[in-house]
């Protein structure tokens, strides 16, 4: 007798030959024969070989094509259709090998394996701290870095604190473990670039880092002496504002004295004892602010 099994589009034949005890061909077979006669096949349907995680733990998840005595790296789970959701298969850092056997009552034993990497730790990002670009550089400016993990996507963006989240603005380039920053323009002013990397288990880590663009230079105002007065004296007090905190040179000497307060936005400033000689004197203000950028303002005095 021949029995054709079909198992999610495997087909098997099993072929009996079975005789009673006076030698004649039996007519029926038992539900024990056909039991007997199916074959084991057993699934992992989860993890999927190859795959990262980042927990010192997985469960394993399959199905068996018949019950069956499960084993999972050495722990027995029991007589079972599948194999139970409840296991916890403990990892070690890195690769690890996870085999499962399945044996069922008749002693057919069956066995499949996947491979998990286990990786607990956030890739380190090294980014290069920008502090000080000018008009020149902005439109060609890039940001390089490294990160200790090749398998790592990288992103970089800028946090939008009204969102409360990470919004991905400038195209990154990896190579290795080097990444590149490119077409970074920014505006005016101070910019907070962060940089995100999420590796291939799902640990995530940023870092950020300060870049300030100043194409606009200080400007300094000559409040007193005015433009053109007289004065019956060999020096002067020089007094006057900047729009920014900045370096103050009088007819290029830095002055001895230098009396500065800040109000609102500009810096009040008096520089005393400007040394004048008989008759008409040129008087040179230079100021250059902590980014270079440079500006001169001139007043004359006899």
């Amino acid at each position: 007798m021949t029995i054709v099994l079909d198992f999610a589009g495997t087909v098997y034949t099993v072929s009996f030959e079975a005789t009673d005890m006076a030698g004649s061909p039996a007519t029926t077979l038992s539900s024990e024969m056909v039991k007997a006669a199916l074959p084991l096949m057993l699934t992992i349907t989860s993890p999927i070989d190859g795959s990262y995680v980042n927990s010192r733990y997985v469960t394993v998840q399959g199905s068996l094509s018949k019950p069956a005595f499960i084993n999972i790296n050495g722990i027995d789970y029991g007589y079972n259709w599948n194999i139970p959701m409840y296991n916890s298969i403990s990892l070690v850092e890195g690769e690890n090998t996870i085999t499962v056997t399945a044996t069922d009552q008749d002693g057919y034993m069956t066995t499949s394996t996947v491979k998990v990497i286990c990786d607990t730790h956030a890739p380190e990002i090294t980014l290069k701290q920008y502090y000080s670009w000018n008009a020149l550089t902005v439109n060609n400016m890039t940001v390089t870095g490294t990160i200790d993990d090749s398998t790592a996507k990288v992103t970089a963006g800028y946090w939008d604190y009204a969102k409360k989240q990470y919004v991905e603005k400038w195209t990154v380039t990896v190579t290795g473990n080097t990444f590149v920053i490119n077409g970074l323009q920014l505006n005016e002013g101070w910019t907070l670039i962060e940089v995100k990397a999420v590796d291939a288990a799902g640990n995530i880590n940023m870092t950020a880092a300060y870049a300030e663009v100043d194409t606009i230079p200080p400007v300094i105002t000559i409040t007193s002496p005015a433009d053109g007065s007289y004065s019956n004296s060999k020096s002067i007090t020089i007094t006057g504002t900047t729009s920014e905190y900045s370096e103050i040179v009088a007819n290029n000497i830095y002055p001895a004295m230098y009396d500065g307060t800040y109000t609102g936005t500009a810096r009040n400033f008096s520089i005393r004892d400007i040394a004048l000689t008989e008759g008409e004197n040129t008087i040179t203000m230079d100021t250059t602010d902590l980014l270079g950028v440079h500006s001169t303002c001139k007043c004359t005095h006899s």
